[in-house]
């Protein structure tokens, strides 16, 4: 019951900070006097504040995928040595799949080449692809 009030307490001093508004002036608004002379009569349903409180608390729990993975780099990246090597190993990857597709295109290039200079000796040679 204590932390309730204490969450309470401290929700409403941060809308008051929030909502509050330098060039505002309460005196001349007609909503805002409005709103004082209103009084509520309906009273809350049995354990209300409990179930809002509850419903708050399930909503902050949830994580999505993208959360469990920033937290996830977080924790790894919050050492030095592994954040070291992670990325090492991922240099290391990223050079070695550049690599094999630069290979890859030097070896279609070589191959365009070479039947375009057969073709220019012998115009009437079938090219090999």
């Amino acid at each position: 019951m204590l932390s309730d009030n204490i969450k309470r307490a401290a929700g409403e001093a941060a809308a008051r900070t929030f909502m509050k508004n330098d060039n505002f002036s309460e005196e001349n608004d007609p909503v805002s006097s409005a709103l004082g002379e209103w009084k509520v009569t309906a009273s809350l349903p049995p354990r209300f504040n409990e179930e809002v409180w509850r419903r708050i608390e399930s909503a902050e729990q949830r994580t999505t995928v993208w959360d469990a993975i920033s937290s996830w780099l977080g924790g790894i990246f919050a050492k030095p040595a592994m954040a070291v090597a992670y990325m090492s190993v991922l240099t290391l990857l990223g050079l070695a799949l550049g690599f094999t597709q630069a290979e890859k295109k030097t070896t279609e290039l070589q191959a365009q080449l070479s039947s375009r200079y057969v073709q220019s000796i012998d115009p009437y040679q079938r090219t090999h692809r």
